[in-house]
C-alpha cells in the first residue's frame, strides 16, 4: 500500500508534518497510505489498512457504522470536504476521542482523485463538553426534583391558612399553625440543600483549608445533636485516637459532611440504641468509620444513595423528612477533600460509613 505512493509529495506531507493523515483514492473507494506515525498509538498488531472497513479497527462499535457512512459521504456534492467525531476502540491507546477533516488534495481535468483525512485528538475537549452536558442534565433533573417536592409544603400551607381563617378555636388555630411552621421548615431544608449542592458543584471558589483536629470534628458534629441523642437514650462510643489528627480541612463544611452522617445515623436508630465512630491511620489514609445499630439500608438504595438525582427520600424511625440530597452532598464535600465515601449495611443489622482521606494531602480541588 504505502510504497505505491514512495517518493510523492504525499507521503513526504503525511511523514513530516506532526499530526496524523491518511489518503482516500476516490475511485477505488479506499485508503491508499496512512501517515506511520499514526501506528505508534496502535495497540497489539500493527495492520496498515487497506480500505475503511480497516481503520474501523480503531473505531468503538457504537460508531463504526457512522464512520463508513462518513466515507460515503464524500462526494462533488460537498467539494469532498467533510468533518466527524469518533469515539475510538481500546486498540487505539491514548486517544479517547478523534475528529476526522477530509479535503481534495489532487485534480485532474476538474476531477477529485485524492481526499487527505486529518486526523486530530479531540479527548480532552470532547470529555469537558461530555461533562458539561452530563452536569447541565443533572442541574436540569434537580430543579425538576426541588419544583416537584416544594409544590407539597407549599400547597400544604396555602390549605391550613385558608383552614385558618375559617377556625374561630385557638387551639386549632394553634395546631394548624404548628403544621405550617413545619411545612416551611420541610421546604426551607429542601431549599437549603439544593443551593449547597449547587455551590460545591458549580463555584469557582478554592477550599480554604487550615489544618484542624479530625477527632474534634467528630467531637463537635456529635454535640450538634445531644439533645436527638438524649431523646433517644442512644449510646455513643467515641473510640479516642492514639495521637491527635490534624489535617488541611475547610472546617464548615467537613463538619457538615459528618453531620450529615451522624443525622442519618440518629434518624434510623432504634431509641437505646448504639452509634460508634472511630478515627485511625492506614499505610495510605486516614479513616472515619460511623456505624450504627440501626435498621439498615435496603440494596435498591445502598446503590441509589449518592447520587445527586435520587428517588431516595426516606422517613426518619420519628416521621423525620429527608430531601434525599444530604449524602450527595457529603459524597461531594469528601471528594473536594480528594477522599473517598463508601458505605457497607445489612438490613435490620446496621450501617457503616467509612470516609477515607489521603494520609499525604493533595491540593484541596476547587468547587467545580
Amino acid at each position: 500500500m504505502n510504497p505505491k505512493i514512495s517518493g510523492t509529495p504525499h507521503e513526504l506531507i503525511t511523514q513530516t508534518v506532526p499530526v496524523f493523515f491518511f489518503i482516500w483514492d476516490v475511485k477505488e473507494k479506499k485508503i491508499i497510505y496512512v501517515s506511520p506515525k499514526f501506528f505508534d498509538f496502535v495497540k497489539g498488531p500493527k495492520i496498515e489498512p487497506k480500505d475503511a472497513s480497516d481503520l474501523k479497527l480503531y473505531i468503538d462499535k457504537e460508531y463504526q457504522k457512522p464512520y463508513l457512512q462518513f466515507f460515503g459521504a464524500l462526494t462533488p456534492k460537498n467539494n469532498f470536504i467533510n468533518k466527524i467525531e469518533l469515539k475510538t476502540s481500546a486498540r487505539l491507546k491514548k486517544f479517547e476521542w478523534i475528529e476526522i477533516h477530509t479535503f481534495p488534495v489532487e485534480e485532474q481535468m476538474e476531477d477529485v482523485e485524492l481526499v487527505v483525512g486529518h486526523i486530530v485528538d479531540i479527548s480532552d475537549r470532547k470529555n469537558q463538553m461530555l461533562d458539561l452536558e452530563g452536569e447541565n442534565k443533572n442541574f436540569d433533573s434537580i430543579i425538576q426534583i426541588i419544583s416537584h417536592d416544594l409544590r407539597q409544603p407549599f400547597t400544604k400551607i396555602s390549605l391550613l391558612a385558608d383552614l385558618i381563617k375559617e377556625k374561630n378555636d385557638p387551639d386549632v388555630i394553634s395546631k394548624f399553625a404548628d403544621k405550617i411552621k413545619n411545612a416551611s421548615k420541610s421546604a426551607h431544608m429542601l431549599l437549603q440543600h439544593f443551593l449547597q449542592l449547587t455551590v460545591l458543584n458549580y463555584s469557582s471558589e478554592v477550599l480554604s483549608t487550615t489544618n484542624e483536629s479530625l477527632y474534634q470534628i467528630i467531637n463537635n458534629a456529635i454535640k450538634a445533636y445531644d439533645v436527638e441523642i438524649e431523646s433517644k437514650q442512644l449510646k455513643i462510643n467515641i473510640e479516642e485516637p492514639e495521637h491527635e489528627f490534624n489535617y488541611p480541612i475547610d472546617k464548615s463544611i467537613l463538619n457538615q459532611a459528618i453531620k450529615n452522617i451522624i443525622s442519618n445515623a440518629i434518624k434510623f436508630t432504634q431509641p437505646k440504641g448504639e452509634i460508634s465512630i472511630s478515627l485511625y491511620e492506614t499505610k495510605k489514609n486516614y479513616k472515619i468509620k460511623i456505624t450504627d445499630s440501626g435498621i439498615g439500608i435496603p440494596e435498591d438504595i445502598r446503590n441509589r444513595l449518592f447520587k445527586e438525582i435520587t428517588s431516595v427520600r426516606r422517613t426518619g424511625l420519628e416521621g423525620q423528612k429527608s430531601t434525599g440530597l444530604g449524602l450527595a452532598i457529603t459524597k461531594r464535600i469528601i471528594e473536594l477533600h480528594n477522599g473517598k465515601i463508601t458505605v457497607r449495611s445489612k438490613e435490620n443489622k446496621g450501617t457503616s460509613f467509612m470516609i477515607s482521606l489521603p494520609l499525604k494531602p493533595k491540593p484541596a480541588k476547587s468547587f467545580y
